[in-house]
């Protein structure tokens, strides 16, 4: 036994550490493309965004889907044939389809992701669907499943190749594992082959340790953990507004920290993809990424820093395999203050995809995943 443990730790200074069959997840570098409107996988934008693709090294395209229920109390959720309080509608299931088959043909592989909004979120923060509290639960998670189980089925007639069914629903995702998410995800593999994603919210304060990603009572049923990763750099990093890269790494350590002690205490066997992580292209952008209307001086500099941050400070994790920017890409309806293409940030973001991709060859024994969300809204 003591010659064996030698011979390993001598192999392991001596050469590249080879990664089991169990321990070698694919990596994916890609991007998450929101169409908020019922046209919007047939329009041009669409069209153009997914050309861009391969332009920045991504291989990979997320491609979502959104219902919605009236209210935080709600019973109901609904596709949304006609606009919103938002000005947005759910795409229409043809276009959907056809954008997913289109994607394929260019050689990109897909998730396709289902979430609900709060019909009026725009102009309410506390719309927020991690707010979402049913008066009846049982009727909602009937609403529920029968939306996710449409979407799981045209998962599987495009052949997607992994399926996520929900996103932030804190109130929800804590519970319910027996009555509920057990027989859901079971169900959703019956008519779904592919790989299954739940997203959960991450604390925007290190000290915040009850956040939803530490509650969800169903990891082991999953393929994949999403974390949407939104740290509040507080008290601000730079006086200036435009905070260096390597001030921006030392306030995002703590939550480095936090994910990897949770993720190492839970003895995890399937790995953490951050499904959405960015900031906005303005002043003070760490300090409240997630609220990008707090400030209005355009920044790219900010917003390339923090990327490169980002980057830095997650690469090379055996924890992590994945790893989404989050980026607006917006034709008329929304604004387009984390858009990176044609900024600053976009050759940080080509560069790590094209480094993630030079990782993924034989013998390369990186670990890790990256991608852009992009939100696509077409009227």
């Amino acid at each position: 036994m003591k010659t064996n443990s030698f011979i390993i730790f001598i192999t392991f200074f001596l050469f590249p550490l080879t990664l089991s069959a169990e321990d070698n997840y694919e990596k994916l570098y890609g991007v998450n493309i929101d169409g908020q409107w019922d046209t919007s996988y047939v329009s041009s934008d669409s069209g153009s965004i997914a050309n861009w693709l391969p332009g920045v090294n991504a291989n990979w395209a997320t491609v979502q889907v959104t219902w919605f229920q009236d209210s935080l109390s709600s019973n109901k959720i609904y596709q949304a044939t006609s606009t919103t309080k938002c000005s947005t509608r759910t795409p229409a299931d043809d276009s959907l389809k056809k954008y997913i088959n289109s994607l394929h043909e260019k050689g990109l592989k897909v998730i396709l992701k289902f979430y609900v909004y709060v019909d009026g979120w725009c102009n309410d923060e506390n719309l927020w669907f991690g707010n979402i509290q049913p008066t009846n639960i049982d009727e909602w998670f009937t609403s529920y499943r029968a939306a996710v189980l449409k979407y799981s089925k045209i998962a599987e007639e495009t052949k997607a190749e992994i399926f996520s069914f929900g996103n932030e629903l804190r109130n929800q995702s804590g519970n319910y594992r027996e009555e509920h998410w057990g027989p859901l995800i079971k169900e959703i593999r019956g008519s779904f082959k592919g790989k299954l994603i739940y997203c959960a919210a991450f604390p925007n304060r290190p000290e915040w340790v009850d956040a939803e990603y530490n509650s969800v009572v169903f990891w082991d049923l999953v393929d994949y953990i999403g974390i949407n990763f939104w740290p509040s750099a507080q008290p601000p990093v730079s006086e200036s507004g435009t905070p260096s890269v390597e001030q921006i790494k030392e306030a995002y350590r703590p939550f480095k920290t936090l994910i990897d002690n949770w993720y190492d205490s839970n003895n995890f066997s399937n790995k953490i993809i951050i499904t959405e992580f960015g900031s906005p292209n303005r002043d003070y952008c760490v300090d409240t990424p997630y609220n990008a209307w707090l400030n209005n001086t355009t920044n790219e500099l900010c917003q390339k820093n923090s990327y490169e941050a980002h980057f830095q400070v997650f690469q090379d994790d055996y924890r992590i395999t994945g790893m989404f920017s989050h980026e607006d890409l917006v034709d008329h309806v929304n604004d387009d203050k984390y858009q990176a293409r044609g900024r600053l940030a976009e050759p940080v973001l080509s560069y790590w995809f094209k480094k993630m991709k030079e990782s993924s060859l034989p013998g390369k024994n990186t670990n890790s995943l990256s991608g852009i969300n992009l939100l696509l809204l077409d009227k």
